[in-house]
């Protein structure tokens, strides 16, 4: 009996192991499959000269919005208000300026990102409010609050910002953020205090880990890369808007599911998860938009492919032993 238990397990461990690596390479395959996919419906416009910089701009703007994220995600917990976050930055770094010099732009924006990112922390622990219902919530709260501060729904800055939106500075941004970023999430305490949190919060609260205090430093890095975006949406347009940051929190939850993250987060969540999943989505918009889709049937394929991530990426077995 004993035998047959120890063979059943034995089984059982190996099939996992499988499943892990088919998980671990299907990214890669989708990641291929896509460019080469889009590269040719689009008459070869995808991979262009021409077209690098706008696929830069997108893979910049979500892969540092994923790179905080992946944080939350390892908790098991959302954050669906970066894009009210971001324009709220937007509007107070546009205002910092009017108020006195552009230096003062990155500064505010990376603040109010700060504050706005403790305070879904705060209301998801201390109010013990699911993370997707919360964020959500907030996320019409923030949008409130911008068309408050933009009675005209744009503010316009000087376009000496204009600077800061060169290549060689955005990608010495990127890459720092990655690799901060990345050290911190795999070899840090805090990164494995989140993936604790993730495994079984039970567990790691019974550990000695300061969950809520965990959960909330997660949000504010969030509110903090979401800053930075700001910073470089501002002084890509010159100017904040009540569209600023749009759609930017489902891109980024898309790119790290597409990554082949779990929503339910764990020990087995990897910050490359963050990484690829960025590039796949930005290959995705802009391939797309290569192909010339309408905008209409461009969404309704992004909520297709959405709903299949979804679906595959989330753990019932994890769900049901929590429950």
């Amino acid at each position: 009996m004993e035998q047959k238990v120890e063979n059943v397990k034995n089984s059982t461990e190996q099939r996992d192991k499988g499943i892990m690596k088919i998980k671990d390479i299907f990214p890669i395959l989708t990641l291929i499959v896509m460019t080469v996919f889009f590269q040719s419906v689009s008459g070869g416009k995808v991979l262009t000269i021409l077209n690098f910089s706008a696929l830069f701009n997108e893979v910049f703007m979500i892969v540092i919005i994923t790179s905080a994220t992946v944080f939350i995600i390892s908790q098991g917990n959302n954050d669906l208000s970066i894009a009210g976050n971001v324009g709220l930055c937007c509007a107070v770094a546009a205002y910092a300026t009017r108020a006195g010099s552009l230096v003062f732009a990155l500064p505010a924006a990376l603040i109010t990102g700060t504050i706005v990112g403790m305070i879904n922390g705060l209301i998801v622990t201390k109010l013990k409010i699911e993370s997707f219902i919360a964020t959500i919530a907030m996320s019409f709260v923030y949008k409130g609050i911008l068309e408050l501060i933009l009675p005209e729904a744009n503010i316009s800055v000087s376009f000496d910002i204009l600077k800061a939106d060169q290549f060689p500075i955005k990608l010495a941004v990127v890459f720092s953020i990655v690799i901060v970023a990345f050290f911190l999430f795999t070899y840090s305490s805090f990164g494995k205090k989140c993936r604790a949190i993730g495994s079984r919060k039970e567990v790691a609260l019974q550990s000695g880990v300061n969950v809520d205090k965990t959960i909330i430093m997660g949000y504010m890095l969030v509110g903090l890369f979401s800053g930075v975006v700001a910073f470089f949406s501002l002084a890509r347009s010159s100017g904040a808007s009540l569209g600023s940051g749009s759609n930017l929190q489902f891109n980024a939850l898309q790119a790290i599911l597409l990554g082949g993250a779990s929503l339910t987060g764990g020990s087995g969540t990897r910050f490359r998860f963050a990484v690829i999943g960025s590039i796949i989505m930005a290959i995705l918009v802009n391939g797309m938009s290569m192909w010339g889709l309408y905008p209409l049937l461009q969404q309704l394929i992004r909520g297709m492919i959405f709903l299949v991530t979804v679906a595959l990426s989330f753990d019932r077995k994890n769900i049901e032993v929590l429950k």
